[in-house]
């Protein structure tokens, strides 16, 4: 029978560790056998990386919407990331990111934009190459979807109306969407005196 024994440095700081493997059988000649093990330890940084995907959802065209990726150094030494590439142009990065150095149990939220310059799904991946010794790579998917952003438009640029006192006089304002998502507002009245109203209430409302 083979015995598989497993040496974890996950944790662990840099050293020598040594221990014993003790086997005991009823083996009336040798019940009980010691293997001396050792194991030798380097300090070396460990990357960890939050997520390994960002969705970004809905974004408007010619607008940039941004979502941070956790970034952490979990081992004993500096991390030192030389670089991150992108292999899809409507994701970016900010300028002068890398070369980027993290210390033991730290952490850096790394800013990744969405740019769309059209509708549709877009797809791409982030490299993170580091000197981990164990994970020289890291890619994360990145998936975002471009749509194009509502438009707001009112048939009116003011209103006005002349009473007596105790009058009342209704007006009408048109809005309209003229873009291409479903437009959601909201109405509230701005008085700057207190004779205005806009039927007695605010509200929220949304159409296409």
């Amino acid at each position: 029978q083979v015995i598989e024994i497993t040496f974890d440095a996950s944790n662990v700081y840099g050293g020598d560790y040594l221990g014993n493997i003790v086997f005991i059988s009823n083996d009336p000649n040798e019940n009980e056998m010691i293997i001396p093990v050792s194991l030798s330890v380097t300090d070396a940084p460990v990357i960890f990386v939050e997520t390994d995907s960002l969705d970004f959802g809905e974004v408007f065209v010619g607008y940039t919407d941004t979502l941070l990726l956790k970034i952490a150094n979990v081992g004993a030494e500096v991390l030192n990331i030389s670089d991150i590439q992108l292999d899809n142009e409507t994701f970016s990065l900010p300028d002068g990111v890398v070369p980027l150095e993290i210390m033991p149990e730290e952490e850096y939220n790394l800013e990744v934009i969405f740019s769309p310059i059209d509708t549709g799904l877009q797809e791409g991946t982030l490299t993170i190459t580091s000197d981990d010794p164990y994970m020289p790579e890291v890619i994360v998917g990145l998936l975002a979807n471009g749509i194009i952003a509502p438009d707001l438009n009112i048939d009116v640029e003011s209103l006005s109306a002349s009473l007596y006192t105790g009058g009342l006089d209704t007006r009408y304002v048109v809005i309209s969407n003229l873009g291409g998502s479903d437009l959601d507002f909201e109405i509230n009245l701005d008085p700057l005196t207190e004779q205005f109203s806009n039927g007695g209430s605010n509200y929220i409302h949304s159409f296409s």
